[in-house]
This record gives C-alpha cells, sequence and structure tokens, in this order.
C-alpha cells in the first residue's frame, strides 16, 4: 500500500530557494563572453584543449583549489575550452556545496569553514557552534558559513527541475521551485522510497503559511486536484491521484498550487525527465 510519507522525510534537506536562485542566475550568465585574462588563467591550470566532458568535475576542482573559490568569470572561460554549455558548468559547480561560486568581484576567504545546520547537525550543537566559531577562530579572512544537508547523490539537473538520491535510506526525489513571483520556501517533490515500497509519490510545500482551514488546489494539465491537507503543505488523496497528477505533469507546460490566497506557480519544463531519473536511481533498489 502507497502509505504517505511524513513531509520532513521527503525534502528535509533540499534548499529550494538556492535552486530557484541559481536557475535564475545561470540565465544571466548564458550570453556573457569568455575574457582573455579568463582563458589565459583557465588554460594554464588545465593545459591545452581538447578536454573531455565526463572531467568537468576535477576541472572545477582545480580551479577551486588554485582560486580558493570558483569565479564566475572562469567558469565562463571553463565552458568554452571545453565546449559545453555555459548552463551545464554552473549547474554543476552550484550542486556541489563543497564547490564555492563567487560572483562579480568578489573576493575568495583565506579559509571557508562549513557548519551543517540540518536538523541532525542542530541536535548536536550546530547552532551554538556556527555562533562561536567566528570568535573562536578571530580571524576576517575566515569565513563560517551555515551550509545545508544535501543529497548524497545528485542524479541530474533539468531545466527548473532535479533529481537527487540518497542510498543510505534509500530514497530518490524530484523537485521542483515555484516561479520568482511566488514567496520562499515553497516546492513540489515526487519520491521513491524502494524499501517501503512506495513509489510516485507526490507532496507540495507552499510558499507561505496556510490558513488551518483552508484547502489546497492543484491546477494541471486543465484539471484540478483537491489535495489532502499536511502542515503548510498537501499531498494527493490516494495513489490513483498521485498518478493521475503526474501524468498531467508530463504533458503539461506549467502547474500551480492554491490555498487561501497563497498562488505557487510551476514551470514544468525538465519534470519529466526529473521524475524518471528519480525513478531509476531507485529501480531494483
Amino acid at each position: 500500500m502507497n502509505q504517505p510519507v511524513a513531509p520532513s522525510e521527503i525534502l528535509a534537506t533540499v534548499t529550494v530557494d538556492d535552486l530557484r536562485e541559481r536557475i535564475r542566475h545561470k540565465s544571466k550568465l548564458k550570453g556573457r563572453q569568455a575574457d582573455d585574462v579568463s582563458l589565459d588563467e583557465v588554460r594554464a591550470l588545465i593545459g591545452p584543449a581538447p578536454h573531455r566532458r565526463d572531467l568537468l568535475i576535477e576541472l572545477l576542482h582545480k580551479l577551486n583549489d588554485a582560486y580558493r573559490g570558483l569565479h564566475e568569470r572562469h567558469l565562463v572561460a571553463l565552458a568554452k575550452e571545453m565546449h559545453i554549455p555555459m548552463v551545464e558548468v554552473y549547474e554543476v559547480a552550484t550542486f556541489y556545496h563543497h564547490f564555492e561560486v563567487l560572483r562579480g568581484d568578489s573576493k575568495a576567504p583565506g579559509l571557508t569553514v562549513r557548519v551543517c545546520d540540518g536538523l541532525s547537525c542542530e541536535l548536536a550543537g550546530a547552532k551554538d557552534l556556527l555562533a562561536r566559531l567566528p570568535v573562536l577562530l578571530g580571524n576576517a579572512d575566515v569565513c563560517v558559513i551555515a551550509a545545508p544537508l544535501v543529497a548524497k547523490e545528485r542524479l541530474g539537473a533539468y531545466q527548473s527541475w532535479a533529481a537527487f538520491k540518497d542510498a543510505e535510506v534509500p530514497r530518490c526525489y524530484a523537485i521542483g521551485a515555484p516561479d520568482e513571483s511566488s514567496g520562499t520556501g515553497g516546492y513540489v517533490s515526487v519520491g521513491f522510497w524502494p524499501k517501503r515500497g512506495l513509489s510516485h509519490q507526490l507532496y507540495v510545500r507552499l510558499s507561505r503559511t496556510r490558513n488551518d482551514n483552508a484547502g489546497i488546489t492543484l491546477s494541471v494539465g486543465g484539471r484540478r486536484f483537491q489535495l489532502a491537507p499536511d502542515g503548510n503543505g498537501g499531498r494527493a488523496k490516494d495513489r490513483s491521484m498521485d498518478l493521475a497528477i503526474i501524468a498531467a505533469m508530463r504533458s503539461s507546460q506549467s502547474m500551480s498550487v492554491q490555498s487561501s490566497g497563497v498562488i505557487d506557480a510551476y514551470a514544468l519544463r525538465g519534470a519529466a525527465s526529473a521524475i524518471d531519473a528519480a525513478a531509476l536511481g531507485c529501480a531494483g533498489k
């Protein structure tokens, strides 16, 4: 039986606002041209072309280690040198949290210390450590930041959607963030938990607080679905509704979620690919 999973198990560790910001920012970099200085610096570090596509992460590591971060101008130059889209380079650089992407003329700190801010880390005293570290380190050139827990493996990024896998659970899920016009913190996810026999479970998190008595309506493909409220989100009432919504998502360009004045709009470009990637990532596990 496809029993629902608690929202905290669905996406306690993904930063949807970061995903939205990456999508918005990478569009600004698409038309940017590589400058000669950045090209020379990248070539001096990674050697002469050609460079295989599968070496992208390795080359990003070289840049990150050499410059204590990934400057956007270097990302543009790397994309040119490897003859791959700037969007692909930016997606990889921003999905891996051990990479530090530096925008514009930002300078890299001498040292960056990341403190996990997930629930399990907070229970272990992360919040107190995050507050005390800057004083303990006593160095203005050391940057201490909170870092969200992320899925163990990124299965892929597809337009405004992405897919992740956590092999320890195991679980896989596709996730999408609402458009910029919506508030922050909202998302839609489709999850798979193979050991529990659960698949294609849709969960919606609203970008703003829902009134206690307000319903939640998901509209997609000319159909309207009344979801079962669950905290500040909602889920399909049964498996047939899960499958009907996902089928409509596959053939539609957009989707909206409404509740008591909250309207979250989603672009569905890449949603089908992300759902397929999540399904395949946990197939036969």
